[in-house]
């Protein structure tokens, strides 16, 4: 990563392309030597679940490509990019929708990751191959290529809610729901005072497996529920779904 072009390739589609010199310490400091690439794709709705990383900006839908994990290592330090330095990210996804922009991970509530749009359209772009995405970027860690469901806003929308026994609680319990016919998946975030865990503003008239995971002692559980978000009859509609 330091005198020549460093490209790491994958068997899951993924590509990366790190220009010389490009790799500093927390202090500023340029690195030498070798450098450990770590590198997670969410590209199932399985593995989005299984990594708690769900296809959200704030409260509203996002249809997405794949979301994107990289971290950099020296000697099990984390590495920053030098700054000015981008990489490239090539991203093997059919059909490639060119709709698609740019977001990054929210981690600053460890309770509720979100997506947020490009913080820096300057330095974070995505062109359009005929089978890959092409990502140029400045930012490591989660990065994803989405867009948003509904973005003209025509498509009536509903709150779900899973009703589920009371023991099942936001401190041992994650609820999501996902969407059949789009690589999508939602959190459904708990209320205390109900019990219930609710997913807001969904789009009608979509099927969706609601997915309850849950520690109980030393023991995990698993349920589901399928149902179809309805659709309004007139003004905000709230659907509740019996989960077992």
């Amino acid at each position: 990563v330091n005198a020549n072009i460093a490209t790491i390739s994958t068997t899951f589609g993924l590509q990366l392309n790190f220009p010389p010199n490009c790799c500093v310490t927390g202090t500023g400091q340029p690195i030498t030597g070798k450098v450990q690439v770590e590198i997670q794709l969410a590209k199932k709705k399985g593995d989005m679940i299984r990594l708690n990383k769900p296809s959200s900006y704030n409260d509203t839908m996002l249809v997405t490509a794949g979301e994107i994990f990289i971290r950099l290592k020296k000697d099990w330090l984390p590495v920053q990019l030098a700054p000015g330095v981008r990489f490239n990210v090539h991203y093997v996804d059919l059909p490639v929708n060119t709709q698609m922009r740019f977001f990054v991970g929210d981690e600053t509530n460890p309770d509720y990751f979100n997506w947020l749009p490009n913080p820096d359209l300057a330095n974070n772009t995505v062109a359009f191959g005929t089978q890959a995405y092409e990502i140029y970027t400045n930012r490591l860690r989660w990065i994803s290529v989405a867009q948003v469901f509904d973005n003209l806003n025509t498509i009536p929308k509903v709150n779900v809610t899973a009703d589920i026994a009371s023991y099942f609680t936001n401190a041992n319990t994650t609820v999501f729901t996902v969407f059949k016919d789009v690589r999508s998946v939602i959190a459904m975030h708990g209320d205390l005072g109900t019990r219930k865990f609710t997913a807001v503003k969904l789009p009608v008239g979509k099927q969706i497996p609601v997915v309850v995971i849950s520690k109980q002692g030393n023991d995990y559980y698993l349920g589901y529920e399928s149902t179809i978000t309805a659709t309004p009859t007139s003004g905000p509609l709230n659907q509740l779904v019996h989960v077992v």
